[in-house]
């Protein structure tokens, strides 16, 4: 649709103003989760991996996101926790629960009669359709290959992440779904404005959806996903693990003694 941007946001505001656009039923919502086995990579050293894993602590120490600040601090505190207990500590293995959403918003217009000789119509949010997709990723340290007792305790943990993670997610989308649906039931339709140029209003109705999303559903989620694994990445659980494995299986040259 084509159309020009100050005038339609002009005619829009005048007309919006002067009568409103009236409420109609509340759009149809469909959220879903969508899970995918996980990927197993081992072709990673555990120098690699620890170096990646400490970028990463570094860059969620200054993020502006206060759930990746808060996710890295844990992480530090619990290896320095380690180390000051005197034991030698390295990142064997990590999973990247990768987390992304796909799906469509429908929206309809319903005309509002003439004014000023112009017809002119409402924007309204018809249907959302969203689904939440997990793909997960397992890396376990290529070291470990050669001691399968070591590779089975780190890929059992690895494993325990992915589950808990998928875990969090499914247990918080009925909470998604019931503030994704109250938010909808209260949202107004877009306009009146000329019913041949509606893109605004309908990318107005877009950019409000995308809104409570970024700042409503994912925030809550990435802190009770985050609880979650931190569950298991702790000190006491650590030592257990470790203590599965005879002492030799963990000593790497060049980073366990």
């Amino acid at each position: 649709m084509g159309f020009d941007p100050v005038s339609m946001m002009a005619a829009g505001y005048i007309l919006a103003a002067a009568e409103g656009c009236p409420a109609i039923d509340p759009p149809v919502l469909n959220l879903q989760l969508e899970q995918n086995p996980p990927l197993t990579y081992e072709d990673q050293s555990i120098v690699d991996i620890s170096r990646d894993q400490v970028n990463s602590q570094v860059q969620g120490l200054v993020s502006d996101n206060p759930v990746a600040r808060m996710t890295a601090l844990a992480q530090v505190t619990e290896q320095q926790k380690l180390s000051v207990e005197g034991a030698s500590w390295f990142t064997g293995g990590y999973m990247q629960g990768n987390l992304t959403s796909k799906g469509a918003i429908s929206f309809k217009v319903v005309p509002q009669g003439v004014t000023d000789g112009t017809q002119v119509a409402c924007v309204y949010v018809d249907k959302v359709d969203l689904t939440l997709v997990f793909n997960p990723e397992v890396h376990i340290a290529a070291e470990w290959a050669s001691r399968p007792c070591a590779h089975q305790v780190v890929t059992a943990h690895e494993n325990s992440h992915v589950l808990r993670d998928l875990y969090a997610i499914s247990q918080f989308m009925p909470r998604a779904k019931i503030a994704m649906a109250d938010f909808l039931n209260g949202m107004s339709g877009e306009g009146p404005m000329p019913a041949d140029q509606t893109q605004p209003g309908a990318d107005a109705l877009s950019q409000q959806i995308s809104g409570l999303i970024v700042n409503s559903i994912y925030p809550p989620l990435e802190i009770l996903r985050a609880q979650y694994q931190a569950e298991i990445d702790n000190d006491e659980n650590y030592r257990r693990e470790w203590a599965l494995c005879p002492a030799e299986d963990w000593h790497i040259e060049g980073v366990m003694p």
